[in-house]
């Protein structure tokens, strides 16, 4: 998938060496658990402090021409772990780097592994594995624990699957709305339920189908962009809640109402109020029954 090795054409070799080699382990292991599940967000955590020093002294320019794929990868997911939630990580790091939690990571790797094979279809990998960790955090760890789970596949496997096109966006053209919204235009950020209602039919009773949340066991984030709700592509019972923002939707798309994709059979809801994103999603999954 990805390729490490270091060549020195642009930059200087004491620049390539004094950047890049020391987090090539770190990228190892980022790579090797997104591909087979054993993903531990507080061994990850340690290596913030080569992310670092590689973030502050190379750039775009300098990269050998075999890193450029990986740069945005390691970017990306290093700034979420060691920037945005590392206080959180350190938090739950007890539970987070649980050997019976990795454990079960594996087996949620080893199992998408075996459906997207037999579907032939490598996105299906990422639906199967996303969903099977966050249940599983879930319920090792607890509900904000999951949110961090969430928020790190997210970011680390956008580019995955932006490149084989698992997740087609929502046609500019949306046809029928089948949620009014108000006609000012929406303030930013605001704050959107973060949940999903879990593999089987409202098998997560906090965040179930019709929209009746329990929302003092939920977790909210801040979000610079539409709140969403919306079906899944292939398990047909799960419903998710969250922030549009690094979803792979157009810029003129108008975040308002229900949109559906028929070639997917999947169904965003936007809105951009506060705390907003609590649709009946009931009529949705019935209609796919």
């Amino acid at each position: 998938m990805y390729s490490f090795t270091v060549s020195s054409q642009d930059c200087q070799q004491d620049v390539v060496v004094t950047c890049i080699q020391p987090i090539l382990p770190v990228l190892q292991d980022l790579v090797s658990g997104l591909e087979t599940g054993n993903i531990n967000l507080p061994a990850l955590a340690n290596g913030c402090p080569d992310y670092r020093i590689y973030k502050n002294c190379t750039s775009p320019e300098c990269l050998p021409p075999l890193f450029r794929d990986v740069d945005q990868l390691l970017l990306g997911a290093f700034s979420y772990i060691c920037d945005d939630v590392f206080s959180d990580i350190q938090r739950y790091r007890q539970c987070l780097g649980n050997f019976n939690l990795n454990a079960d990571f594996k087996e949620c790797g080893i199992r998408a592994n075996d459906i997207a094979a037999s579907d032939r279809d490598p996105c299906r990998y990422y639906d199967e594995f996303e969903t099977c960790l966050d249940d599983v955090t879930r319920t090792r760890c607890g509900m904000d624990q999951a949110r961090v789970i969430r928020g790190y596949l997210s970011v680390a496997n956008a580019q995955q699957k932006r490149d084989l096109q698992c997740e087609t966006p929502p046609p500019v053209d949306q046809g029928e709305t089948t949620v009014s919204q108000t006609a000012s235009p929406p303030t930013f950020p605001v704050r959107c339920w973060d949940c999903n209602s879990g593999m089987s039919r409202d098998q997560n009773p906090l965040c179930p189908v019709s929209g009746n949340l329990t929302t003092d066991l939920l977790t909210s984030v801040m979000c610079d962009d539409a709140c969403f709700v919306k079906t899944a592509r292939w398990n047909k019972h799960i419903i998710y809640r969250g922030c549009s923002k690094g979803h792979y939707l157009p810029e003129d798309l108008e975040r308002t109402g229900c949109i559906e994709n028929e070639n997917e059979g999947v169904v965003w809801c936007f809105c951009s109020t506060e705390k907003c994103n609590t649709q009946d999603m009931t009529s949705f999954l019935d209609e796919r029954e």
